[in-house]
């Protein structure tokens, strides 16, 4: 965590969420990832899923208690579906550990991997502590849609472009996520005191894994506000607040008539949060994604 200044703390950019997919057209390299998976199952490394697409499919647990694992998958229903599918969590499982499943089933390893392999989904993600949520304007221009979740009646989510859109902007309250989930893990995470924001941007565009260094930047055009700093007398402009905590920046704008929307959008502009700044962040993405490229990082 870095020290931004106003008690707020701002972690480096990294990826949260990683989904690769690889095309394998050899019928003998098919039979052996199919048999490779289904061996992992039988030796125990983890459970057979039912999971959409694919007829095999496998949790590798890294541990015996808690959320570290690796979803192995092959042999989709539709011709069409790449054959072989891998998802895990880089900062939950190192990818030395998804690197040395991957060299048992994959027949070249991780090596072919790198040279033709697809990401379908990679989340880029941020930590603010020191910042609530619930205290948040967050808009982009860029995006139509956004809304939100609330519970215990505050914000706890806020959503930017639609589920469906290959970019999705998630920021969310991450202790009130982490003591959920130790409601239900055998081995706890440590609990985090004090607000706690995470900035999760879920990027489904396919992009191929050699090039995943080169992603534009889904934060760019991102405007942070907070309402504790956002200071006007205009009563109307209050309401707007409100109606952003409950509808999102970008539904709260569309509702406004044109001549109000460009001047309270002027207004988010000249009052961003100084603590936000997306191109500097943006600049660690290269340090992010090193681990991932570079085979001799990744090699155990």
């Amino acid at each position: 965590m870095e020290d931004v200044g106003v008690g707020v703390e701002m972690s480096a950019i990294y990826i949260d969420m990683l989904t690769i997919v690889l095309a394998v057209f050899s019928s003998a390299d098919r039979e052996l990832i199919r048999s490779s998976i289904a061996q992992l199952i039988e030796d125990g490394y983890g459970p057979k899923v039912n999971r959409v697409n694919y007829m095999l499919s496998v949790d590798i647990y890294v541990d015996s208690a808690g959320d570290r694992k690796i979803l192995l998958q092959c042999n989709p229903y539709r011709e069409e579906t790449s054959f072989f599918r891998m998802e895990f969590n880089p900062q939950k499982v190192s990818v030395a550990e998804a690197r040395a499943y991957v060299d048992q089933i994959i027949p070249g390893g991780y090596s072919v991997l790198l040279k033709r392999a697809v990401v379908t989904r990679c989340d880029a993600s941020v930590d603010i502590h020191g910042v609530d949520v619930d205290d948040l304007v967050v808009y982009s221009p860029k995006y139509r849609k956004s809304s939100g979740y609330y519970g215990s009646g505050k914000t706890e989510t806020i959503y930017i472009g639609d589920a469906a859109s290959p970019k999705r902007l998630c920021v969310y309250d991450k202790a009130i996520e982490i003591r959920r989930k130790n409601r239900k893990l055998l081995m706890k995470q440590e609990n985090i005191h004090g607000p706690h924001t995470r900035f999760e941007f879920r990027i489904r565009e396919k992009n191929s894994l050699k090039n995943l260094a080169g992603l534009i930047n889904p934060y760019e055009k991102l405007i942070v506000c907070q309402h504790s700093t956002l200071l006007d007398n205009d009563e109307k402009f209050r309401l707007f607040l409100d109606s952003c905590r409950y509808r999102g920046a970008q539904d709260a704008l569309l509702g406004l008539e044109e001549s109000t929307r460009k001047k309270y959008k002027k207004i988010l502009s000249s009052q961003k949060c100084k603590w936000w700044d997306p191109i500097g962040l943006w600049k660690g993405w290269p340090e992010a994604v090193a681990d991932i490229l570079d085979p001799s990082k990744a090699a155990i």
